[in-house]
């Protein structure tokens, strides 16, 4: 007769040994935001009548962020931010839209959600939108929409914007790469003054701040490289004081106004925190024009 004692031994073993082994196959399951690094990169191409540019940042933070631009008629269309961010025990690709006067289409606490399928060394599906990378230069991007019963496809054939040398040769190049720069922070901006209507100015600003440590700098003059890194750790820096009014809410401004009517103390120390902000953002204003100034004297024209 079997010994139980054995039994119950063996069976104890069996049951750790299982239980190990699907925390493991748990563990592998899981993916990493560096899984989406063949994303990142400026990508271009011809869709829906237009034109459009598409640039993902290298996974930094435990996401990426990226941002697309659609050109038609010689106008700019529309934008969309977007960013790849963990969710649970996975990845969520959220997307807003902005008209080309910055206008949100969603609503201020609302983003498109697209959750994640699968993720391989070529493709990323998410549900309703997939990217397949067919080889270093080209891309593939599928959407599906829906309207009513309708379910359309939009595809959009992305290529590689190519190579640049490792500093721009000319100071034309400096205020593209400026200009670029700006165009995301002023989008990001945007959604950092609604966020609060429905999240605390902490939030709001530490989200902000995340998307600014995503930018690469790398073809930008170092003057202003240096001046907008001062400028984002002196938003940075406010999330301390931030902290301390979490209940607050509203466009940040008014939000902002409120904090500083409470009693002349918190206005005062408000006002510590935000003079860095101004000041710095000053320094950004000054080298972004030093550097458009200087294509209008070479003839190029400036974006200003």
């Amino acid at each position: 007769m079997p010994d139980l004692n054995n039994l119950r031994s063996l069976a104890l073993i069996a049951l750790m040994l299982l239980a190990g082994l699907s925390t493991q196959l748990s563990a592998q399951a899981t993916p990493d935001v560096e899984e989406f690094a063949w994303i990142a990169g400026d990508w271009h191409g011809n869709a829906m009548g237009g034109s459009f540019e598409e640039s993902w940042n290298a996974p930094s933070g435990g996401g990426m962020l990226g941002m697309f631009k659609f050109v038609s008629d010689g106008k700019i269309s529309f934008y969309e931010i977007l960013t790849i961010v963990p969710k649970d025990d996975s990845f969520v690709l959220r997307l807003k839209h902005f008209d080309g006067k910055l206008v949100g289409w969603e609503e201020k606490e609302k983003s498109i959600e697209f959750p994640l399928i699968s993720v391989s060394p070529t493709a990323a599906k998410f549900d309703g939108l997939t990217f397949t990378l067919l080889n270093d230069d080209r891309m593939d991007i599928v959407v599906v929409t829906q309207e009513g019963d309708k379910v359309q496809e939009l595809e959009f054939e992305c290529h590689r914007a190519p190579a640049k040398p490792n500093g721009p040769s000319e100071p034309s190049e400096y205020a593209a790469q400026i200009n670029r720069i700006l165009e995301i922070d002023g989008v990001l901006a945007k959604q950092r003054d609604l966020l609060p209507a429905k999240q605390s100015l902490k939030t709001a600003v530490e989200t902000y701040v995340l998307g600014l440590r995503g930018l690469d700098f790398s073809k930008c003059p170092p003057e202003f490289t240096t001046a907008f890194a001062a400028h984002r750790e002196a938003w940075s820096n406010s999330a301390t004081f931030f902290a301390n009014h979490l209940e607050i809410r509203g466009e940040m401004h008014h939000a902002i106004d409120e904090i500083r009517a409470l009693n002349a103390a918190t206005a005062r120390e408000l006002d510590t925190f935000m003079a860095p902000i101004f000041e710095t953002w000053k320094e950004v204003e000054k080298q972004a024009d030093r550097y458009k100034n200087r294509d209008q004297k070479n003839g190029v024209p400036s974006n200003k």
